[in-house]
């Protein structure tokens, strides 16, 4: 990675000059501290503009350009070699944008290339195994995204929905006290939890319109206008914005 190739020129370039002036102890270390200081203030300002491309892509998104918002970020790639795991990321964002479109197979492509904290993309190719049957690499996806997303409590009930649904009942009740330990305050969680042990349906209404984005079930009732496009074809307005939350956040 380019950052660290000038990280370490820097560092040596300054040790060397400063060793001139004063013993090599304290040139080594008065240049690691110059080094850092100069890093932090160049890291700001490259984010700044790595930030451009996923604000951009962002916008074309809520526009409806699914088109233009991937084309933003496939360009975006140019910068991969200044920050790292940056493909990664890009890869997950792309993906979450197929999924919405519902092009499932081109989401798992770029998915399973994707970054493990990115929480909506992971559980997303997690969904995407639910929905081909496969539940060996559904568990290993999911497993995964709860192990790197420990603290997002729809992505502990989004796993244990789809193993309910694949008639794991107890495997499913065994996530969602897993993930209550980790989101004690979670009241989907535990609201659910209590369903699943009394036999009753799951009722993932309950974690808001962050669970309508994987487009798993149909919503119900006065919310039922405002979904029902991501169903039909294009995604409405409540999933694009919980998923351009999460692509902010991971950005």
């Amino acid at each position: 990675m380019y950052t660290i190739g000038i990280m370490l020129l820097m560092w040596l370039s300054l040790g060397a000059g400063l060793y001139f002036f004063m013993p090599l102890w304290a040139a080594t270390i008065l240049a690691v501290i110059i080094t850092a200081v100069i890093m932090y203030f160049l890291g700001k300002k490259f984010m700044k503009r790595l930030m451009i491309p996923f604000e951009d892509s962002q916008k074309a998104l809520q526009k409806g350009n699914h088109a233009r918002a991937i084309r933003i970020l496939e360009d975006a790639r140019r910068l991969r070699h200044w920050q790292l795991h940056l493909d990664k990321q890009i890869n997950s964002q792309i993906g979450v944008i197929y999924y919405l479109q519902k092009d499932y197979e081109t989401a798992k492509k770029y998915l399973n290339d994707g970054i493990a904290r990115h929480w909506i993309g992971v559980s997303m190719l997690g969904c995407i195994y639910f929905r081909e049957k496969k539940l060996t690499p559904m568990k290993t996806v999911f497993n995964r995204a709860v192990r790197s997303n420990p603290k997002q409590a729809i992505v502990w009930g989004v796993y244990a929905w789809c193993l309910n649904e694949m008639g794991e009942k107890s495997e499913a009740i065994e996530v969602m006290r897993k993930g209550l330990k980790k989101n004690p305050t979670a009241e989907a969680l535990e609201q659910n939890l209590v369903a699943l042990q009394n036999g009753k349906r799951m009722k993932m209404k309950s974690f808001g319109e962050s669970w309508y984005q994987y487009m798993l079930e149909m919503p119900t009732g006065p919310s039922m206008s405002r979904h029902q496009k991501g169903f039909q074809g294009r995604p409405s307005a409540a999933q694009l914005r919980a998923a351009q939350r999460a692509i902010k956040r991971e950005s």
